[in-house]
């Protein structure tokens, strides 16, 4: 009875302060889109130098550049636009390309000056009359048309433009956002924000990525970056002409055009200037533990002891705020860590890493180091008087380091040294919107800041105050540690954060919504360039229970980035808290996690050199099935990588019920049933009536998967061999990334990638194994490989390499064998040699 009230009480207050807060933060923070706009207005004159064009109008300046063969920029301002373009997520490629100019029609036309053309090639035209700009292909195809020409504020700084396409589109992206995949009828406000917590429709949240993406259900695609980091406003309407309205504060208006034109060349060019993410220690793809707050030490290894007494695989422990002295970054408590090296060291030695949070305030007290040397330095943010500003956090009365100054940025980074010392392995950015206790939640507007050497205020440093701590930190990390990689993720930040940090989506809720809005949200984080994101499993806020944890582990083992997280007064939920048959459950499914791990690391590999997400929505790799686009599906269900398709359990049973039934959806082709193997035909929909122990996974027919095994820590796998499941078709494919997983020598070549290759033609199947890299063997293992194919046929011989295998005799190196029961054909192979072809006969 008690800990019903005590739910209840907590169900109260929460409720209380989210509404105090939803009607207090938005008042504080409200910015009022002006009533009167003047247009650019008809062309006065122009001209062209290299890539760029430029165009003076009667109200105004235009300037458009040829970035690469695949991405325009467009600018614009009331007075003469400078040459550079300061951007906090871009880097911009040489480029030794021209554009060719072209006034006809009452048109100027611009395209790419080349001697070959393709089908893709793009054409802007841009109308002398009212300055309007379209793009279209050389077909005349139109992709983006404006119906208003780009207006800026009569008597403010604000900008706008309202665009529109001749065909409906899904609009889909804009980052971390509540609610559906698909974006169409939302505003939405781009101003990082601590909602204190979030439902289905906060907005805005803690990250600001203004890049939107539409899709057309031929499978077409294009791409917009309203690169302006100020407070911002879009709005997509849900009509024949997918309408988007654009306001933006203050600033040019700017943006990128990326011309597509599939979904995945989007994301391409999308990362190609907002840049990809580090590739992370191996271990991060491990399960993560984490709750506000475990102390003292003895709890931590509590924690820890739990994990390995309960075989719960497990590879790291984040340390919430208490950990710090009197929440003083880069401190300890030492009553509660009398000796948190020891600590620490004690648990690397059964397999754990060290995360922990570091926020930005630092509390006024002239005997906290930090403090005083950021005083002493001029490092703070300041208010218009050249006082320093102080507001309230976690330490109390604290200032806020100028992160938008390069000095400060470097003397930040040097900071994370003494935690280096002690052993921690990663570190947790949170509360960098920045966040206050006040009713306005973050810094005064007049707050100054240095903004690279040009000044500024808050208004204009607010949606990259956590980018460029964000920056601060990962140089400073990455100048400690040289080859050693080092794992960060943040709270808050603002489009191309994923150069130099993962992130996760805050604090979440503990019920049945929060759960069902993950999957939206990370694809639409995923599709805008951050690979490596995470939400908190089972929910931050509010009490969890047996069957949402359950339910959230079977989706969770899944994200990029796995870490259950919850708040201080709130149930426990690690995963032994409910019971012993949550917990089995539980560890089943962590479990799956860990034999993935191969293959998810794979997919993080190609996310950093394509930024192509881990975690995908159907009509990404099935882009002409059209039932793909239905929106039950886009958020019920999606890809990981190209090979697995994931349909969770969202809802809550029936009273009395163990199972919920479901539709799913397999797109085109054909597909295996995860857990039964049994081949299925798709392009229809299914009915499964799923118990709490199950969830529905299907495996593409013809995919070649690297697995690994069961182990307690990422870092074990070393002991076992490289796993491969193969489900047949006529044709397989696959491969597998391997290397060190702690350093930076991938950089240098040293890894290993196999791609493998398969053909079925019923009396036999022909598999080649082909490598690329510097490192011999198959890193990360025991160097042995251990094929299986799933297929109750058995061979008359095995050949690879043209020797042939003998079957049943584990005692030899290399040998073959079939379980008839499992129905799958087993190869074992030592030490391969590649390249490497096996041939089967049966």
């Amino acid at each position: 009875m008690s800990t019903d009230k005590f739910a209840f009480g907590n169900r109260i207050s929460h409720f209380l302060v989210k509404r105090l807060m939803n009607f207090v933060v938005p008042l504080k923070n409200r910015r009022r889109i002006p009533w009167q706009w003047v247009s650019l207005g008809g062309i006065s004159s122009f001209k062209t130098e290299k890539n760029v064009a430029l165009i003076e109008c009667v109200n105004g300046y235009l300037e458009i550049k040829l970035v690469s063969p695949t991405i325009w920029r467009v600018r614009a301002s009331k007075s003469k636009i400078t040459r550079e373009h300061k951007s906090w997520a871009t880097t911009e490629p040489p480029s030794s390309m021209n554009i060719k100019l072209k006034q006809e029609r009452g048109y100027i036309t611009l395209k790419a000056d080349k001697n070959i053309s393709s089908k893709n090639d793009i054409l802007i035209k841009i109308n002398e009359i009212d300055s309007t700009v379209t793009f279209q292909k050389i077909n005349d195809e139109i992709l983006n048309d404006e119906e208003k020409a780009i207006s800026f504020g009569r008597y403010s700084s604000w900008s706008s433009m309202r665009k529109v396409s001749p065909e409906k589109e899904i609009h889909i992206g804009f980052g971390e956002r509540t609610g559906k995949l698909a974006k169409n009828g939302k505003k939405m406000i781009f101003w990082n924000t601590d909602p204190t917590s979030f439902g289905k429709n906060d907005d805005p949240l803690y990250q600001s990525e203004p890049i939107q993406i539409s899709v057309r259900k031929d499978g077409s695609a294009y791409g917009i970056f309203y690169d302006n980091h100020h407070y911002s406003i879009i709005k997509p309407k849900n009509d024949r002409k997918s309408t988007i309205e654009y306001f933006t504060e203050s600033g040019p208006l700017c943006y990128y055009f990326f011309t597509g034109p599939t979904l995945k060349e989007v994301c391409k060019q999308i990362s190609s200037i907002n840049g990809t993410l580090p590739l992370p220690p191996k271990w991060v793809l491990g399960h993560h533990q984490c709750r506000w707050s475990y102390y003292p030490e003895e709890k931590v290894r509590d924690i820890a002891r739990n994990f390995r007494e309960r075989n719960i695989p497990c590879d790291s422990v984040h340390l919430d705020i208490d950990y710090m002295d009197g929440f003083r970054c880069f401190t300890w408590d030492k009553d509660r860590f009398p000796d948190p090296k020891k600590m620490i060291s004690d648990l690397g030695e059964d397999g754990f890493k060290i995360i922990v949070i570091t926020d930005p305030g630092l509390k006024v007290d002239q005997e906290y180091k930090v403090f005083a040397d950021c005083i002493k330095n001029d490092y703070q943010c300041k208010l218009p008087n050249q006082n320093s500003y102080v507001t309230r956090v976690w330490p109390g009365k604290s200032i806020f380091p100028d992160f938008t100054n390069p000095d400060v940025r470097e003397w930040w980074g040097s900071q994370f040294k003494t935690l280096f010392d002690v052993g921690v392995e990663g570190f947790w950015i949170d509360m960098n919107e920045p966040s206050t206790f006040t009713f306005k939640r973050t810094a005064l507007d007049d707050v100054e800041h240095n903004m690279d050497g040009r000044g500024g205020d808050h208004q204009d440093a607010h949606n990259i105050f956590g980018q460029s701590m964000m920056i601060a930190t990962r140089e400073g990390v990455d100048k400690l540690r040289g080859n050693k990689r080092t794992f960060l993720f943040t709270r808050s930040c603002y489009a191309g954060i994923q150069r130099y940090s993962a992130s996760w989506t805050g604090d979440n809720n503990s019920n049945w919504v929060g759960l069902q809005q993950t999957i939206p949200m990370l694809l639409n984080m995923g599709l805008v360039g951050q690979p490596l994101v995470a939400v908190d499993i089972g929910g931050f806020s509010l009490n969890c229970n047996a069957e949402l944890l359950t339910r959230w582990y079977q989706l969770g083992i899944f994200y990029p980035f796995v870490r259950n997280h919850s708040a201080k007064g709130t149930v426990p939920q690690e995963p032994w808290s409910f019971g012993e048959e949550t917990e089995k459950i539980i560890r089943k499914y962590i479990e799956l996690r860990y034999q993935l791990i191969p293959y998810l690391y794979t997919l993080t590999w190609e996310a950093i050199l394509t930024g192509i997400p881990l975690m995908r929505p159907l009509f990404m790799e099935f882009p002409s099935d059209i039932e793909t686009y239905n929106e039950k599906w886009q958020n019920t269900e999606f890809l990981v990588g190209d090979k697995l398709l994931v349909a969770p359990i969202l809802v809550k049973a029936v009273k009395g019920k163990n199972s919920v039934s479901r539709d799913i959806y397999l797109p085109k082709g054909k597909w295996y049933d995860y857990w039964t193997k049994e081949l299925l035909v798709g392009g229809k929909i299914i009915q499964r009536d799923v118990d709490i122990d199950q969830l529905p996974l299907f495996v593409k027919a013809g995919s070649i998967l690297p697995f690994g095994p069961i182990v307690q820590s990422v870092e074990k796998a070393i002991d076992y061999p490289l796993f491969i499941e193969i489900f047949p078709d006529e044709e397989m494919i696959g491969n597998v990334y391997l290397d060190d997983g702690l350093t930076k020598a991938f950089e240098q070549g040293e890894y290993s990638f196999l791609t493998f290759q398969g053909i079925d033609k019923r009396k036999s199947i022909s598999l080649d194994f082909s490598k690329k890299g510097n490192l011999q063997g198959l890193p990360s293992t025991n160097n042995s490989i251990h094929i299986g194919i799933y297929d109750n046929r058995i061979p008359s011989t095995v050949l690879v390499n043209d020797k042939k295998l003998k079957s049943n005799d584990n005692s030899l190196e290399n040998y073959w064998e079939v379980n008839t029961k499992e129905g799958i054909l087993l190869i074992v192979i030592k030490n391969p040699e590649f390249p490497m072809n096996i041939e089967i006969t049966y």
